[in-house]
């Protein structure tokens, strides 16, 4: 057991470092398979609680904050708590207290991570806790684990149906429905814009598939802008992985736009910046641009931006610090312009 327990740590790291790469979907599956077994995290709360799939027993009351839980690594130290919240002791909600008794809370949705497993389960009866969102989360229910800490928290756990599902993966059988297959991505922007789009279809592969499909419509540079751009004003629910900090469902064409000012917008200027890629005319915005390099973009947006800062009304320590960093980027973009042009001239 021990021996297994190294190899299946090893395959875990080895799909989690090549996730993004181009290696084999299948290895990647394995891996990924690997890591869904075990569970160890730390948090901040107090108390001690078992869980048995579904039942449960102690009090408890826990924020994870990171380590390795539901597939994946993450880090929440300096996000909302509250989509990591776990609170394991009897309380109501509302009047009626008998009708509106919880005696278990437990969430797990890390923000802004590409979600593999995620979770929200509650308890309104003792000891035994069901899924309430998303509701096909069959591996919620075949999880051991125990946390305990006062101040500081420690979870491990062990998952013994995701150690058959990693067993049979190897036969191709995929029985919680949760291998990405990430060299199937489809080809076309247009293919690519519609994983995007939240569905019926609860499988666990959905939402991590379309994190990929995001990041393959950015790599793919202005090809996909004419895709994007047309998808502007879609208004289906993309997946909640795409979810900005707003309180309506992020839509397709919000995150449409999002890709297209992760490509364009300076880096340095982060959230609440101005933003050189608008919302409501991205369509006039892109009628100006079409036909130019991406890099060409960028510089332009990078001088747009410095002329909106200058004007601005920003503490003025932090606008400087803003516009040393824009410019310096813009005298990288410059000197790659101009050494192009000098390798031209010699041919």
């Amino acid at each position: 057991m021990k021996r297994f327990a190294q190899f299946a740590v090893l395959l875990s790291l080895a799909g989690l470092v090549s996730g993004c790469a181009t290696t084999s979907g299948y290895f990647v599956d394995r891996g990924r398979d690997a890591a869904d077994i075990f569970t160890c995290t730390i948090g901040t709360g107090a108390g001690v609680k078992a869980r048995v799939g579904p039942l449960q027993q102690g009090f408890f009351v826990n924020r994870d904050r990171a380590g390795l839980r539901g597939g994946m690594f993450f880090s929440q130290f300096t996000t909302d708590s509250n989509r990591l919240r776990e609170d394991s002791y009897p309380y109501s909600q509302g009047k009626d207290i008998l009708d509106n008794r919880i005696y278990a809370d437990d969430h797990f949705d890390p923000v802004g991570e590409p979600i593999r497993k995620d979770y929200c389960a509650r308890s309104h009866f003792p000891f035994w806790s069901h899924v309430v969102c998303p509701s096909e989360r069959a591996y919620y229910y075949t999880q051991f684990e125990l946390a305990v800490g006062l101040g500081g928290t420690v979870r491990l756990g062990f998952n013994p149906g995701e150690l058959l599902d990693f067993v049979l993966g190897w036969t191709t059988i995929d029985l919680y429905r949760d291998d990405i297959e990430q060299g199937k991505l489809p080809e076309t922007p247009e293919a690519l814009i519609e994983l995007l789009a939240e569905t019926d279809k609860e499988y666990i592969s959905a939402p991590r598939l379309a994190y990929l499909a995001y990041d393959r419509l950015g790599a793919m540079g202005t090809s996909a802008f004419s895709a994007l751009v047309a998808h502007a004003e879609d208004s289906r629910y993309a997946w909640r992985v795409f979810q900005l900090s707003t309180i309506n469902r992020t839509t397709v064409g919000d995150t449409c736009v999002s890709i297209l000012r992760r490509q364009v917008q300076p880096r340095a200027i982060g959230k609440g910046g101005p933003d050189y890629v608008p919302y409501r005319d991205v369509h006039k915005w892109w009628r100006q641009h079409e036909g130019k390099s991406l890099r060409e973009i960028r510089r332009k947006a990078l001088n747009w931006t410095i002329d909106e800062l200058k004007g601005s009304n920003r503490d003025t320590s932090h606008r400087d610090r803003l516009l040393r960093e824009l410019q310096k980027e813009l005298e990288q973009i410059e000197s790659h312009r101009k050494s192009n042009q000098g390798i031209q001239r010699t041919r």
